[in-house]
């Protein structure tokens, strides 16, 4: 994949946008990890079987595996189907939530507006719509490569309607008490449990495709096979094993997804574009 770029764009430009992609996908690779942990935890609680957050990394990273060892985004195309479905669900099933607990609780006034919030609220903005890093690797694998402004255009509006609903509700239902993890605002009752089921699915196949990237570009420059050998295998093991010793060392997601998403994102959206 950085070859293919390298034909085409200033060598120069080259490297800083590998080097701010390949950081985007693997900080990406590190919240998703510790978003399943959290969501698992939460579900095993509720039936009192209580694992820390750190066991729940390392269960989820070795259940991840597997799946990281497909090829391209075009053998995987099952897993960003089921990535979706689960998220539309989630967010349906989350407003319903939110609205029921709306009418059994306090009302609570949104924060006062400050720098720090609205950094922070800007920089988990970016990371939603970060899915530019992937484009160029969607766009390779493409069957009508010339169709992919259409096909951008259609994910980002089902992506508007997915986050609206959610954000608005979000906000007026639990204002200034809204957390990081939203589900963790939800009432601990069977559709908060679905919900957390059907966001960690979402979270697991979103792994393998957040990832995709960088295991392309290390197998390029490593002249790892093409095709499934036990060099990918070890390879893409050893990538998930050290975002595993990362996601062990930062306990919590909040911060470091609004930094991702105010650094990186912005430089690869707006000042160094991967398209």
């Amino acid at each position: 994949m950085w070859r293919q770029k390298d034909k085409t764009d200033n060598k120069f430009l080259l490297l800083p946008v590998a080097l701010t992609k390949t950081y985007l996908n693997k900080q990406a690779g590190v919240v998703f990890l510790l978003l399943a942990a959290q969501n698992l935890q939460s579900l095993f609680d509720a039936i009192h079987a209580h694992l820390p957050v750190c066991v729940w990394i390392i269960i989820v990273a070795a259940a991840l595996l597997g799946p990281c060892w497909l090829g391209t985004p075009k053998d995987s195309w099952p897993i960003a189907i089921g990535a979706m479905v689960c998220t539309a669900i989630a967010c349906v099933f989350i407003t319903i939530s939110a609205l029921i607990h709306y009418g059994h609780k306090d009302k609570s006034e949104p924060g006062p507006i400050t720098f720090k919030s609205f950094s922070f609220s800007m920089g988990t903005m970016f990371f939603a719509w970060g899915g530019s890093a992937m484009f160029p690797t969607i766009q390779v694998d493409m069957r009508q490569p010339h169709r992919f402004h259409q096909a951008v255009i259609i994910s980002y509006i089902i992506l508007l309607v997915f986050y609206l609903p959610v954000s608005i509700i979000g906000y007026v239902v639990y204002g200034a008490e809204v957390k990081d993890n939203v589900l963790t605002n939800l009432p601990e009752n069977f559709l908060r449990y679905f919900v957390e089921i059907l966001i960690t699915g979402h979270l697991a196949t979103a792994f393998t495709i957040v990832l995709n990237p960088i295991f392309q570009g290390f197998e390029e420059l490593t002249r790892v096979p093409k095709h499934f050998c036990w060099q990918r295998a070890a390879l893409r093991s050893g990538v998930v094993i050290f975002l595993a010793f990362m996601a062990e060392t930062i306990p919590h997601f909040g911060a470091i997804l609004s930094f991702i998403g105010s650094s990186t994102v912005s430089i690869l959206g707006f000042i160094l574009p991967v398209v």
